[in-house]
């Protein structure tokens, strides 16, 4: 006799199908056979039967129902192989052989290719989970479903059938069969828009099939969805392929482990911020404002320069701990948004960062990306904050953006040294600024005067507003679009 779960419920005895009865005695069954071979309490049963409550004669129906069942399991004999529900301890045991049940069966076929994936056999990793995809004849236990059955096995049931559908595409990338997965990826994350290792297996793929703009546009959509929706961020590993689709830095088929993964959510912790990516020859060059003059010991060029200021609590009021770990996810948002708009992180000291644009290339977008890059890390902060501050809409803290000549001194193995009186003109505006406030210097208006932002003006103060889309031109080439932000000038 044997058991299908994976689709309607069926038992199938010498390739006849077996008659269980009504939905109370094939809900027992399928519960059951959920937890095959252990001892199911009466009391979970009845839950399960039952999530509203028992009727007063809940326990007599469970009994009838079980009568029945050892009615239909009995037809195949006594024997050492045959099913028997047993009444054991506080409920009852169904015994069955593993391989008598297509969930057994489809998981046992899934670790075995887990283990050609493992080995790099990408074609019988993939053979044999296609071969375990198709035991699957529907949602699992899908007659019971739509009697209004809702377990948590069920759910559980469902990831497991979709870590491997991940694996099957993972195994296919490998193999580069890009065309054959994007059309499955695009239809299951319609559905199941939370799944960050398929985004990041589609984002792979369309970069592979030479839709580079199409996976950095996915990436923007589902780390706008993660915001607007719970307050966080994309993974660290869904960030780090954001930034080696930016840098074109993906190898074709190179596995998911050196993207997105678990072990690579450890490792992105520890990894530099990436600095602008250079263009291939392929696309335009942006003209410089001006050409830097080389000094003794670096450069004098023209930068733009971004100060925040977060965390106004002052340190000896909290907890340390917790203190040091907001610092740490503070700085990993401003490393993040910096690099997004073609800067670098260059300083922190306590709760002040100091975020440059221009450095090591000046280009002529830098105060235009400046701004922008200001205004999400102030978008940014306010999402650091708990969840009772955040609903008050209350502030997190205050940026600043100054341009200017500054000497830029390179240091070898360490980030630059950057002086002049650009930072002076920043740490004014910052000190004057209001929380929540981005405020722009007359300069860094004045740079951007001519660039697609709206009405900004010299000397500026930008608030928080709604989400936009804007598109920064230096990087239009290479198809990179951001989620930015609207300002109310005043």
């Amino acid at each position: 006799m044997h058991f299908r779960l994976l689709g309607c419920l069926e038992v199938v005895d010498q390739e006849t199908s077996v008659a269980i009865g009504g939905i109370r005695s094939r809900a027992t069954l399928g519960y059951l056979l959920l937890s095959h071979n252990s001892v199911v309490p009466v009391s979970r049963l009845i839950k399960a039967l039952w999530p509203g409550g028992p009727p007063a004669t809940g326990r007599k129906m469970l009994h009838n129902a079980i009568s029945h069942l050892r009615g239909v399991l009995g037809v195949t004999g006594m024997t050492a192989e045959a099913p028997v529900l047993l009444t054991h301890g506080p409920g009852y045991f169904l015994r069955v052989r593993p391989e008598s049940l297509d969930m057994i069966c489809f998981e046992r076929q899934v670790e075995h290719a887990r283990g050609d994936l493992a080995s790099g056999r990408w074609e019988q990793a993939a053979s044999g989970l296609r071969d375990a995809l198709a035991l699957w004849r529907g949602p699992a236990l899908a007659d019971l479903v739509e009697a209004g059955v809702n377990w948590a096995e069920l759910i559980s049931l469902e990831n497991v059938k979709l870590a491997a559908v991940e694996d099957l595409v993972e195994a296919q990338l490998a193999m580069r069969q890009y065309a054959q997965v994007i059309s499955k990826l695009e239809a299951q994350l319609e559905v199941l828009p939370l799944r960050e290792r398929m985004t990041g297996q589609l984002m792979r793929a369309l970069y592979h099939g030479g839709r580079q703009s199409d996976a950095l546009a996915l990436y923007q959509r589902t780390r706008a969805f993660l915001i607007e929706e719970f307050g966080l961020d994309p993974s660290p590993g869904l960030q780090h392929l954001e930034r080696a689709i930016l840098n074109h830095d993906l190898a074709p088929g190179a596995p998911a482990g050196r993207a997105v993964g678990h072990l690579a959510e450890r490792a992105i912790l520890a990894e530099p911020v990436p600095s602008r990516p250079a263009p291939s020859a392929l696309e335009p060059v942006v003209p410089a404002r001006a050409a830097p003059v080389a000094v003794a010991g670096g450069e004098i060029k023209q930068i733009s320069l971004v100060l925040i200021r977060a965390l106004e609590e002052p340190a000896e009021m909290l907890d340390p701990v917790p203190f040091a770990l907001a610092h740490e996810h503070v700085t990993r948002a401003i490393e993040v948004e910096a690099a997004r708009w073609g800067g670098m992180m260059v300083g922190m000291l306590g709760s002040l960062w100091m975020v440059v644009m221009g450095v090591p290339a000046t280009g002529e977008f830098d105060a235009w990306c400046a701004i922008h890059a200001a205004q999400a890390i102030s978008d940014r902060l306010a999402w650091q904050l708990p969840a009772e501050r955040r609903a008050s809409a209350s502030p997190a803290g205050t940026v600043a953006v100054a341009t200017g000549k500054a000497l830029v001194r390179p240091q070898e193995g360490a980030l630059p040294v950057i002086t002049g009186p650009v930072f002076d003109r920043a740490m004014a505006r910052l000190a004057a600024a209001r929380l929540g406030e981005v405020s722009i210097c007359e300069q860094t208006a004045a740079a951007s005067r001519n660039l697609p932002l709206g009405n900004t003006s010299a000397g500026s103060t930008r608030s928080r507003s709604s989400g936009v889309s804007a598109t920064c031109p230096s990087c239009s080439a290479r198809g990179r679009s951001y989620i930015g932000s609207t300002a109310r000038i005043g």
